[in-house]
């Protein structure tokens, strides 16, 4: 059954940060691998000369290498502006990824939960839900029915002062999820909505939902 647990480090903000930090490396190393495509003159062009020296007799080694040089370099360039745009994507883009939720896409709407972790709850006789009402109030049910103030921090819904009646849960699969929900509300969980299906996740746990109005 439910429990009032304290705020505590989240999970899923753990997960942001290490998401933003592979980002920054992934950066650094783009800035590193362009410093090194500008050093591969220096580099290269002993090696081309070498290469040159086995072809014609007639032919001026030194423009030989040049060419051969030249050929090299276009498709390292080529190579290189791929991984640049792929880097720039990296490092333009915000962790988390999708737009902010605002209060007005979740008010008066009531869901229902098809699947917790992948297990399948929507074809059992008692489904559990939850509802957004006015002043983001949190309400719902799972074995026992739970309330508690919504905050939203872009995309993460910190429910506070959460609480529940105390009726016991016969329902491991429920009892369990209502410990769940509990923890990922109090502790900040990252909602995702398309304007039908709600996620709620915080670090390896998702909960799946659909609306119910």
């Amino acid at each position: 059954m439910f429990k009032n647990p304290g705020l505590g480090p989240c999970a899923f903000h753990q997960r942001r940060l290490s998401k933003s930090r592979t980002i920054r490396r992934v950066c650094r190393a783009g800035s590193m691998f362009s410093r090194f495509v500008a050093n591969l003159r220096c580099l290269l062009r002993p090696a081309f000369a070498q290469c040159s020296t086995g072809g014609s007799k007639n032919r001026d080694p030194e423009k030989a290498a040049n060419e051969n040089y030249d050929r090299a370099m276009r498709k390292y360039i080529v190579i290189f502006c791929a991984a640049l745009a792929a880097l720039m994507a990296a490092c333009g883009k915000k962790p988390g990824g999708d737009h902010a939720i605002a209060r007005q896409d979740l008010l008066h709407r009531r869901f229902v939960l098809v699947s917790s972790d992948g297990k399948n709850f929507s074809a059992r006789e008692r489904v559990p839900s939850i509802e957004f009402n006015e002043g983001l109030r949190i309400s719902g049910a799972v074995c026992n029915r739970f309330a508690g103030q919504g905050r939203l921090a872009g995309n993460v819904l910190f429910v506070e002062q959460l609480a529940s009646t105390k009726m016991f849960c016969m329902d491991p699969d429920l009892n369990e999820l209502e410990d769940l929900l509990a923890r990922m509300l109090s502790g900040g969980a990252e909602l995702r909505f398309d304007g039908r299906n709600l996620v709620i996740r915080q670090g390896e746990h998702e909960l799946l939902y659909t609306l119910n109005d």
